[in-house]
């Protein structure tokens, strides 16, 4: 894939230029080693933007504004005050209503131990039949698949382990708030999918939507990479070798966490290469920001 990458900066500059005048970057571009972003309640799962998360937590916009956090101590800049406090504005709680929703409609958990959609209904299916929640536990044998539901959507109720749920405006989905019952629930989504029960959870729903406002000028001023920390304190040296300003920068960023990298948008000729050379790495080691924003702000 390196190889790939040397070669899109010879193919779209003839006379080399862009690849000889910045060669000592981009080999230190190219040869670095670049970590898999992993999901933020999981070390095991990897962050894969090519598909949606089943975690909340892992929506892209949801990153930038709980991850966008500062370290270093100077005075902000005008230009990370107007950064600061789109981002801060940037989601907002429509309202909070009391509904009645299908299960089958989730997209996801707060907590849980698997990847994606998918793996959910996976899941589920084998909690059914091989778990602790499975069709040949004997607790379950005489009922019905009718009682069995009731009795499981009941049991996840009087826990209180599972109280609201989010809706995501732009995303068009919908999340459990669950301090626990992810087996539960799983094996619930499966049986309402195979046997279309129709079960039906009233839970406190947070309606959140994007302030568009917010996220045009964040789009139309500022780039942000979401990416782990050993690959944002490369780019943040590179930037400022280079006398490209890193805004809201984090001193010492830990490689095991999620950090968002963010930069003015300039027609200066190596920013742009180097957000090029982001583009082209795979979405699970660096992701831009932009193009999410982008889909929201028409």
């Amino acid at each position: 894939m390196l190889k790939l990458i040397k070669q899109y900066f010879v193919d779209h500059d003839n006379d080399y230029i862009v690849y000889k005048k910045y060669y000592e970057l981009f080999n230190e571009l190219i040869n670095f080693e670049y970590e898999l972003m992993t999901f933020t309640g999981s070390k095991e799962d990897i962050l894969d933007f090519s598909k949606s998360s089943m975690f909340l937590n892992n929506d892209p916009i949801e990153i930038i504004c709980k991850h966008t956090i500062r370290t270093n101590c100077k005075p902000l800049s005008d230009e990370e005050v107007l950064l600061s406090e789109n981002i801060s504005n940037l989601i907002i709680l429509e309202n909070v209503v009391k509904q009645s929703l299908r299960i089958s409609k989730f997209s996801g958990l707060l907590n849980a131990k698997a990847q994606d959609r998918e793996t959910l209904e996976k899941y589920g299916l084998e909690e059914y039949f091989h778990g602790k929640y499975g069709k040949h536990n004997k607790k379950y044998n005489d009922c019905t698949i009718e009682e069995y539901c009731e009795y499981l959507k009941n049991d996840i109720i009087n826990s209180n382990k599972v109280k609201s749920a989010v809706y995501h405006v732009w995303s068009n989905r919908y999340y459990f708030i669950n301090y626990d019952c992810s087996h539960r629930l799983a094996v619930l989504n499966h049986l309402d999918i195979i046997y279309n029960q129709n079960i039906l959870l009233d839970l406190e729903l947070e309606e959140r939507t994007l302030d568009k406002k917010c996220a045009k000028i964040i789009f139309e001023n500022f780039v942000g990479i979401i990416t782990v920390g050993k690959t944002y304190s490369l780019l943040s040296n590179l930037l400022k070798q280079n006398k490209v300003n890193v805004l809201l920068e984090n001193i010492t960023p830990m490689d095991d966490r999620l950090y968002i990298l963010w930069i003015e948008k300039s027609n200066d000729k190596i920013l742009s290469d180097i957000i090029k050379f982001t583009e082209l790495l795979p979405s699970n080691m660096c992701y831009e920001i932009s193009k999410e924003l982008k889909k929201h702000i028409s």
